[in-house]
């Protein structure tokens, strides 16, 4: 069995499921070895944001005096969604930070070993000079979590998918999102908005399929937006363009990195955890 290399466990996910797109695992004799221990699956969900991901739970705990914050039970998650409890005599819904005077605040786990899977620190912390629940008293807490992780983990740790001594954890890809500005000339007598149009949804599909690891090369870039090479497009209006390689103007952002990548020697240096998708397409 195939099973505990990238290609067993990228077979094993997307045979099984539809909307795992590619699957990479970094394991820790690996150069770039995340845990010491375990081999980290990161997959790829084909719409990341789609409802259907994700499950709003409510969970309660007891608060005492000098608690810093509570981690839900079921991660990675998405959104904090309410607090409620007893707070100086009264049932008080607790105010969640950025806003003023707030009482929590939701900490995303990042960049942590476990980062980014069902054993992630995410959770919610109480804000020094926020009000707090009385001691004693019962805190409900409503969240979104990620319930495909959840699923994944749960089948990656059924009895004839484990190998031994993998501790294999399943972890959602870091999305590298392109901004791009480019010059587009076109050839005379040509509609320009159909062809600009044309142009820029051939990028767009072009960058919606990258996998993990794939470095983002300006030249691709170039030959997708003068022709529809490796698209569903054929452009023949484009006489040439050119990609504004400045970093204000064309960049990669990891936003729960808060990273920002920009075109070195041609091309944009990708991770083996981290794949490419578009984050805006300006054609001026």
């Amino acid at each position: 069995s195939n099973i505990g290399t990238i290609y067993g466990y990228r077979k094993l996910l997307t045979d099984n499921y539809e909307e795992v797109l590619d699957v990479t695992a970094i394991g820790p004799f690996d150069t770039n070895a995340i845990r010491q221990t375990g081999v980290d699956a990161f997959v790829i969900l084909g719409d990341i944001d789609a409802a259907e991901n994700y499950t709003q739970t409510t969970e309660s705990f007891t608060y005492t005096t000098g608690d810093t914050g509570h981690i839900p039970t079921y991660r990675p998650i998405k959104s904090i969604d309410m607090v409620q409890g007893t707070a100086v005599g009264v049932i008080r819904t607790f105010i969640p930070y950025p806003t003023i005077d707030a009482d929590f605040q939701f900490i995303r786990d990042y960049t942590g070993e476990r980062a980014l899977s069902v054993q992630s620190a995410d959770r919610m912390q109480w804000m020094p000079l926020g009000i707090k629940p009385t001691s004693g008293t019962l805190v409900h807490i409503t969240y979104t979590y990620n319930q495909k992780v959840q699923d994944l983990q749960a089948f990656m740790n059924l009895d004839e998918n484990k190998v031994v001594g993998a501790d294999a954890l399943i972890k959602t890809g870091l999305m590298a999102k392109a901004y791009l500005t480019l010059t587009v000339v076109y050839f005379p007598n040509v509609d320009t908005d159909a062809a600009e149009a044309k142009v820029s949804s051939a990028l767009s599909q072009y960058l919606s399929e990258f996998k993990f690891g794939e470095d983002l090369e300006l030249s691709d870039l170039i030959i997708v937006a003068q022709t529809g090479e490796w698209t569903d497009y054929s452009i023949s209006e484009v006489d040439y363009c050119i990609i504004d390689t400045n970093s204000v103007n064309s960049y990669v952002y990891i936003e729960e990195l808060n990273l920002y990548k920009y075109f070195v020697n041609g091309k944009i240096d990708i991770s083996m955890n981290e794949y490419i998708r578009e984050g805006n397409i300006t054609i001026v």
